[in-house]
């Protein structure tokens, strides 16, 4: 939350207060990315448990099963990012467009990104919670837990659609 904080006041300031439009946006985004980046070390290095649990570059675990991992992991990436990609695209294509039909693909691309990407976050959060509990063996607790992000998910897709709606 943190770093979309930080997107919106950093893009609004470059693109609309110095005018810089979609370059000041662009900015803006890239500067997200090392924010949330920060962010999330900061939490890791903050959290004696997730800490305690790194494992270094140099360790032979490391480097232990990881054509396996790959391999399992690769399907997961690629259904994942696929959505993500599709939205690249879509920005990549319009880029053909007049300025103010990119201005408008621009909005709609961001109310996208803002009603997508915070419920598969949180969906994200889902899993590895249940997979946690269930892996201690504690499949009440994974159910509730899951349960309850659902919940979450679901209050966040309909307050950001309030949020549509409001300002249609």
């Amino acid at each position: 939350m943190l770093a979309s904080i930080f997107h919106w006041v950093v893009a609004w300031y470059l693109g609309v207060y110095l005018g810089w439009k979609m370059l000041g946006i662009a900015i803006a985004s890239s500067l997200h990315f090392v924010v949330r980046f920060l962010v999330s070390y900061l939490c890791v290095m903050m959290d004696s448990k997730l800490k305690a649990g790194l494992i270094p570059l140099r360790d032979e675990n490391s480097w232990k099963d990881l054509g396996e991992m790959a391999r399992l992991g690769g399907n997961s990436v690629l259904l994942k990012v696929m959505g993500w990609w599709a939205f690249d695209v879509f920005t990549q294509m319009a880029a053909f467009l007049n300025e103010t039909d990119l201005a408008g693909q621009t909005i709609l691309r961001n109310i996208g990104l803002f009603t997508y990407m915070i419920p598969v976050g949180l969906s994200q959060s889902i899993n590895f919670l249940t997979g946690n509990y269930i892996g201690k063996n504690k499949v009440e607790l994974a159910k509730k837990i899951s349960n309850m992000c659902m919940t979450v998910t679901f209050i966040w897709s309909f307050f950001a659609m309030a949020i549509v709606w409001f300002y249609k």
